[in-house]
């Protein structure tokens, strides 16, 4: 079917809707984007980068990155300043008229909600002092100081200022109707927090938390770092009071140690609010005949009519990466249902490997669209044959290569050596767990696998008194938190006694509250303690004794008594990892887990055009957000068969020039290069990101970019400052500045490059020679490039030049900006061009 034919309405430009867009767009459906706002990006759109050398992996910059690239998209039109006057379905099509100055009438196949999400009002709860006191903000107010680079204006003049943050207001409030986790408030805190103290080390910070939600990739890393670094007190003040210090604040806490209600006081108290739904869904909803669930958003328990769909946090609480994600899916679950899924998969493999339960899910739900799907299992075990599915077991891979579309690989199974080729590889295995509960030697303590064992296939052997002890191997996973939940649960259904011990329960979202308050409300018993080697466990022939200090009854020594202790398994990498990520050319995170925590390419992607990641062995995954990963690679795959490549934008060999000396195949970071015949290097366009890497690092300057042509030559100096600015920080930073009416490209000449790592030698000492004062180069933070180490690459040139030229160490800076802070690049440049240092 002729997808051109085709029309969807996308409400909402936050980085939900963009996505969504941007993918309809790539397939040539056309796409009509409305947004209230006077610009594109959403709530995501006004927050500051929490990078603090290296990235923090917030994805802020995202938003800026896609509303760049809304402008040059072919089938779709942008209404700004535009909302929603009536929407009706009709012969199934929508009828939408608009709040702009033409009240346009537009005719759609589908429409999409990704009408983003309000920040909880926290005047709502006066207490707290919100509107009363100048010194009491919430995140977001936070996140607009922190990208004004406003911090130190707000604080009293000392290097030790005091700092509160209380958690989740608005959210877990059942009071106000608002009783789920906001799912994104303490990784805010704990990034925004980890920004102060990069800005003013000494600062005294605390925060007050119910549950402090450590979830997610390198989040723990962050988080345990953090921890040594502030103070975290469990339990939130319920009211802030004047101190008597003028311009200081007073919340009372019950003390950690001793129980004692006692006065803290702080120069500035930030609250943590939650997130709801946009105000505007419930009416556009109720035109629509869709019904939102309780709390006004529309997930996926609500009623929504064929040909209406939502993304991002128009379907509950949600992350920037996680809307991202959410809007390309909604996109593809469009194209299938309009029947415009392309015909040209039907012929193409995928290699998953992994043998784990999700490989076999992420293969069957491939297979059931027409992928050819080759499951490389290394375990040992019979698995049930799935149409459509070639299985090899007890496999061991030993090669890949080539590029997305045309991967070859190498493996044995069993004792059998084999040849594939695949359009794609998807990542499937299992992150290791180890049953590790230190008591290997008694029968009344089991991990939490063997007790699952016990509960479904012998559940009249589960004894009456079962104690779960979470966090014993450190921050416990979500999915490990959720089984727990919902065993204690079930054996509180039964009549049993069902006790959870924990540092913190994760909760995280929707589900996890519910889990959560549907455990304590069938009675479910939770003890909490603040230190997981706090706790005595002796075992004996009849049950387990379990002491502890229990953190809310300081100072008093509990004796817990139960017939059996279970203790969720270790958690850790999968034992191949290292071994997977040399023979695929990717990195491993912080943590040992596949997939570098890079936001470029997460949530399933990677640097590796055609490589993916799904499940456990990349980040932490529940039933939900396997099912979201599964969705996500398959629009990716079809997003990949049907790109639309400029290749006068991508690099090219010359092979006459070529030394063959291999410096691209290895320098590549997006593995784009291959050798044939005569170790000729060949550059595939369907792999290639266009970063220029290979360019400049050519010893033979054999390597060119046609659309180039000079573009990236400094050519005629028309000011003292020169800037190379990346095109997806840098640029953009200084675009965002201009905007702003903080800087003018009569204050430096702004060279716009795909990437950092296009810069070479002689482009930075060209301008030099040509009458310019100063070079900057304007890249990504390290950890956010989205070619791995294009920006570490100018780094390091930038600094071997001025050492060895014995240049002024002004002359060529290096400058690690995201897309995001305006304001830091614009003060920057000005310093520069008034002859402070760049820093």
């Amino acid at each position: 079917m002729d997808r051109s034919t085709h029309s969807v309405l996308v409400l909402g430009g936050g980085v939900a809707g963009m996505a969504a867009a941007k993918t309809l767009d790539t397939l040539g459906i056309s796409v009509h984007l409305v947004e209230q706002g006077e610009h594109l990006g959403g709530k995501a759109f006004d927050w500051a980068c929490m990078a603090t050398g290296v990235c923090q992996n917030c994805g802020a910059c995202l938003s800026a990155e896609l509303a760049d690239q809304m402008n040059n998209l072919k089938h779709t039109t942008v209404h700004l300043k535009s909302s929603i006057s009536k929407i009706k379905q009709n012969n199934e099509r929508f009828e939408t008229t608009l709040n702009d100055s033409a009240s346009s009438t537009i005719l759609t196949d589908a429409v999409l909600l990704a009408t983003g999400m309000t920040a909880f009002d926290p005047a709502k709860l006066p207490d707290l002092g919100y509107g009363i006191y100048d010194q009491v903000i919430t995140t977001a107010d936070l996140n607009n100081i922190l990208k004004q680079e406003r911090l130190k204006e707000i604080l009293p003049d000392t290097p030790s200022p005091s700092i509160a943050f209380i958690q989740c207001v608005g959210s877990r409030n059942r009071e106000m109707g608002r009783d789920y986790c906001s799912q994104v408030c303490c990784k805010t805190a704990v990034r925004q927090a980890n920004k102060i103290l990069h800005s003013i080390p000494d600062a005294q910070i605390t925060v007050f938390h119910i549950d402090l939600q450590v979830i997610g990739k390198e989040f723990r890393t962050q988080a345990a770092d953090l921890k040594s670094r502030v103070s975290l007190l469990q339990g939130v003040p319920g009211k802030i009071l004047s101190d008597h210090e003028k311009g200081r604040l007073t919340v009372i806490h019950e003390h950690p140690e001793t129980g004692a209600r006692t006065a803290r006081h702080f120069d500035l108290i930030v609250l943590a609010v939650g997130i709801g739904p946009c105000v505007e869904i419930g009416e556009i909803a109720k035109q629509l005949d869709a019904k939102p669930d309780q709390w006004g958003f529309l997930s996926s328990s609500s009623s929504l009519p064929k040909g209406v769909y939502t993304a991002g946090a128009a379907q509950g609480p949600t992350d920037i990466l996680s809307s991202r994600d959410q809007g390309i899916i909604a996109a593809y679950k469009i194209i299938q249902d309009l029947n415009t899924s392309p015909e040209t998969k039907q012929k193409s493999n995928i290699v998953v490997l992994g043998e784990s339960k999700d490989s076999g899910r992420i293969c069957q739900s491939l297979a059931q669209d027409g992928w050819q799907v080759l499951q490389l299992d290394t375990g040992h075990q019979q698995a049930a044959e799935i149409p459509g599915v070639t299985r090899f077991s007890s496999t061991s891979l030993h090669s890949v290569s080539g590029t997305v579309g045309q991967y070859n690989l190498s493996f044995t199974a069993g004792e059998q050596n084999h040849s594939v080729k695949a359009a794609a590889i998807v990542l499937a295995s299992d992150a290791h767990m180890v049953s590790d509960t230190g008591f290997s030697d008694s029968d009344k303590i089991k991990s939490l696998n063997q007790f699952i064992d016990i509960f479904e296939k012998t559940p009249d052997k589960v004894p009456k008194t079962v104690a779960f002890w979470l966090d014993r191997h450190g921050q416990e996973w979500k999915v490990s938190a959720r089984t727990c939940l919902s065993l204690a649960a079930a054996l509180a259904e039964k009549g049993k006694t069902a006790i959870i011990v924990m540092e913190k329960m994760l909760v995280h979202g929707i589900e996890g509250q519910e889990l959560y308050d549907a455990a304590r409300h069938k009675g479910v018993r939770f003890l909490r303690t603040e230190n997981s080697a706090q706790i005595t466990v002796t075992p004996d022939n009849s049950n387990v004794l379990l002491e502890m200090n229990e953190a809310t009854l300081p100072g008093i020594r509990l004796t817990l008594e139960c017939d059996l202790l279970v203790i969720p398994e270790n958690v850790g990498p999968p034992v191949n990892a290292s071994e997977t990520a040399r023979l695929l050319r990717q990195q491993c995170d912080s943590e040992g887990f596949l997939q570098s925590a890079n936001v470029r390419h997460r949530g399933v992607g990677s640097p590796r055009r055609g490589i993916f990641f799904v499940g456990s062995c990349h980040d932490e995954t529940d039933e939900s957000d396997l099912k979201r990963e599964i969705n996500a690679v398959k629009a990716a795959l079809v997003v990949l068969t049907n790109r639309d490549i400029k290749t006068e934008l991508l690099p090219a060999i010359d092979k006459n020039k070529c030394a063959r000396c291999l410096t691209c195949y290895r320098i590549c970071p997006h593995n784009a290069v291959t050798i044939r015949d005569n170790y000729q290097p060949v550059i595939s366009t369907d792999a290639c990101f266009g970063c220029g890497i290979c360019v400049s690092h050519c010893p033979a300057n054999a390597i060119s970019v046609i659309s180039e042509s000079g573009s990236v030559s400094s050519g005629k100096i028309a000011s003292e400052t020169v800037i190379f600015a990346c095109d997806r920080s840098g640029a953009l930073a200084l675009g965002s500045a201009q905007d702003l009416g903080i800087f003018s490209e009569k204050n430096a000449q702004v060279i716009r490059v795909s990437c950092a790592g296009r810069i070479d030698e002689p482009m930075l000492i060209e301008p030099l020679l040509n009458g310019a004062k100063r070079v900057i180069v304007a890249a990504c933070h390290e950890g956010n490039c989205r070619s791995v180490s294009g920006s570490s690459f100018a780094a390091v040139r930038s600094r071997l030049i001025v050492e060895h030229t014995g240049l002024n160490d002004t002359a060529i800076r290096h400058l690690s900006v995201a897309a995001n802070e305006p304001v830091r690049i614009a003060g920057i440049v000005s310093a520069a061009g008034s002859g402070k240092e760049v820093s």
